[in-house]
């Protein structure tokens, strides 16, 4: 037969996590377990919300250009004036759209009554490794510091200037070595 005894406990802040302590001792064998179950505290019934915030430690952050964003592991919290919060559904919250056509970092805005968070994905470009092989400028060409217009040039080729090609990006630029850096070069000028 199992005798379980229980042990509330709350710590000195009334508005702390509320931990329930529970032991089961076994008197036909020498096995006991132990338990700790944490418990989110109640919220006062007058508690005032104060705002909303978000982890993001479980959802994908990374995204491939057109990829579409995924809100799995998206948790969105309700903050109350009593120190607690409680987990709001993401369906009664208005999420921004973000255009993931171009690189960079983008914000997400979470929109919940009068009280807004955002955080921060970044749309990476894909680059599929390739021997390396000599190529040569087909005109004078912007060598940048990623795949793409939007990224800053760092120098130029000139017509027939020779360029070793190190991979090929997914949107028709290549990686390439400049000046001992990785660099990216329009494939089509190449």
């Amino acid at each position: 037969a199992a005798a379980v005894s229980c042990i509330v406990a709350y710590c000195i802040n009334p508005n702390s996590i509320q931990a329930t302590y529970c032991k089961e001792e076994t008197v036909d064998e020498t096995v006991q377990t132990q338990e700790l179950i944490l418990e989110e505290p109640e919220t006062r019934p007058d508690a005032k919300l104060i705002g909303i915030s978000q982890n993001v430690e479980k959802m994908k952050t990374q995204y491939l250009i057109n990829e579409k964003l995924d809100l799995n592991g998206l948790v969105v919290l309700l903050n109350y004036d009593d120190g607690t919060t409680r987990e709001l559904e993401l369906e009664k919250c208005e999420i921004s759209d973000v255009e993931t056509s171009s690189y960079g970092e983008k914000e997400v805005t979470i929109t919940y009554e009068d009280f807004s968070a955002s955080f921060m994905i970044e749309v990476i470009f894909k680059v599929d490794a390739c021997e390396p092989k000599t190529m040569y400028s087909t005109t004078s060409l912007s060598v940048r510091k990623g795949p793409d217009t939007s990224f800053d040039s760092i120098g130029t080729l000139e017509l027939n200037e020779m360029i070793k090609v190190t991979g090929v990006c997914d949107n028709g630029w290549s990686q390439v070595e400049y000046q001992d850096e990785i660099a990216y070069a329009s494939t089509k000028y190449l």
